[in-house]
């Protein structure tokens, strides 16, 4: 649809409320470059909100959001709510914290680092007055060919959100929780519309270190351990404060299937020519995921370190000692990214196989938060919402 035929369609009908959700904690370095842009970039939309959540920032976000957001709170056009209470960033509860604050009856939640693009607003509002029963999102239902940082792009409307009790805060770390969403919703039956106009597809590139430096894991993790056990699977340990570990194996699903075909191959080479033969190709077979966890979850335990040594408990079930000390900032960051994807992912797909559009979470987006820097009182989310 191009832009003029969004517009009249716009000016044609009803509008619906729309609320524009954006989360930061500790981020403001990009929040200035994005949210007052995009507050200009739709401001030809009357029926629209930014709601803006401050989850505990400690960067100074407050001051700025004082001095440069006065007119618009003033108007009504932001909502700026702020909590006190976490300690470490949860993509999860954040955005069902923003969702259950907005006040629109369509919901598009939109990172801090992401740009909406010029008239996002009516462009959201077109599609959902052509179609009833749609979500909007940046990823495709098996494949997702839009950038990465895009992909926390979401539109839906807040009662189907209400309806599936919003994202699953079991995820408590980085990635997936967006597909997990929009599985879900399609699960309830809303028929899923993939974003793919670049125009609403712009955000700011960052590192792999940023994407997990709040969360809880990289805040606690003491040490990284790891073992190659063979080609195709690496053992990855993971130590955090105070004293509890995470153990898992992580099988290279490529080098897998080849290892499984080369030992096919010699099997029948064997019982044809009474010998293995000399050497064996890589399969061609494709998967969807490079690496999969061998386990639903990472095993865990705690850990003690003793005058013999490192010792584990419950034991994992594989030896210490031919484990190696991760020291590569680098290297560390891409294992805990691993880390977080590979457990999120895992709990995607347990959703999706047992055709959960609701999920059993009671408590989801609770908490108290202050509105408008007015601290006398404070706004208390519930649970079950």
């Amino acid at each position: 649809m191009s832009l003029t035929n969004i517009l009249c369609f716009a000016m044609m009908n009803d509008s619906y409320k729309i609320s524009i959700c954006t989360v930061c904690m500790n981020r403001l370095y990009h929040l200035k470059e994005t949210l007052l842009r995009n507050i200009e970039d739709n401001r030809d939309y009357a029926n629209l909100e930014h709601v803006v959540l401050d989850y505990n920032s400690r960067d100074d976000m407050e001051a700025w959001a004082k001095a440069h957001l006065g007119e618009y709170i003033q108007s009504g056009r932001v909502k700026y709510y702020r909590t006190t209470e976490p300690e470490s960033f949860n993509m999860a509860h954040s955005k069902n914290m923003v969702a259950r604050l907005a006040e629109g009856e369509i919901i598009c939640l939109t990172d801090a680092d992401n740009f909406t693009g010029r008239n996002y607003a009516a462009y959201v509002d077109a599609t959902f007055q052509e179609r009833k029963d749609v979500f909007m999102t940046a990823i495709g239902a098996r494949k997702t060919t839009n950038p990465t940082d895009v992909l926390g792009r979401v539109c839906c409307r807040k009662a189907d959100l209400l309806a599936v009790k919003g994202f699953d805060e079991s995820m408590r770390s980085y990635g997936f929780d967006d597909h997990d969403f929009a599985n879900r919703l399609a699960l309830l039956g809303r028929q899923r519309i993939v974003i793919t106009d670049k125009r609403y597809l712009c955000a700011i590139p960052h590192s792999l270190g940023e994407r997990i430096h709040h969360y809880s894991t990289k805040a606690s993790l003491k040490e990284v351990y790891i073992h190659q056990l063979d080609p195709a699977r690496t053992a990855l340990l993971f130590l955090f404060a105070p004293d509890s570990y995470h153990f898992g194996i992580i099988r290279d699903n490529a080098a897998a299937a080849a290892l499984r075909a080369a030992n096919a191959a010699n099997a029948a080479h064997a019982a044809i020519h009474g010998r293995p033969r000399k050497s064996a190709g890589y399969s061609d077979v494709n998967h969807r995921y490079e690496q999969s966890l061998t386990t639903p979850d990472w095993k865990q335990g705690t850990w003690k370190q003793t005058p013999s040594g490192l010792t584990l408990s419950p034991d994992p079930g594989s030896s210490i000692d031919p484990f190696r000390k991760i020291t590569n900032d680098q290297m560390i960051t891409e294992v805990l990214l691993l880390h977080s994807i590979l457990r999120n992912r895992n709990r995607m797909v347990h959703n999706k196989r047992r055709k959960q559009a609701v999920i059993g979470q009671s408590a989801w987006g609770c908490g108290n938060v202050y509105r408008n820097f007015d601290y006398s009182t404070a706004i208390h989310l519930p649970p079950d919402a």
